[in-house]
């Protein structure tokens, strides 16, 4: 991690950590995907609320 993403996965912990419960894991993986410019591929899309990155859910259980 640099401080680029450091930075950037602090913003995300004071914007959603009250109104959506993220952790500090998925604050530093979205940071990631933002600064990479890459696609976050997960399952668990409401660990994700972040607007300015694009998150893929590729399937659902059961589908």
């Amino acid at each position: 991690m640099d401080e680029n993403v450091a930075r950037i996965a602090g913003d995300y912990m004071n914007q959603y950590r009250k109104t959506h419960k993220l952790d500090l894991g998925d604050a530093v993986i979205a940071a990631t995907a933002k600064v990479t410019d890459s696609v976050l591929y997960t399952r668990n899309g409401r660990h994700y609320p972040m607007v300015d990155i694009k998150v893929i859910i590729p399937y659902q259980r059961g589908n």
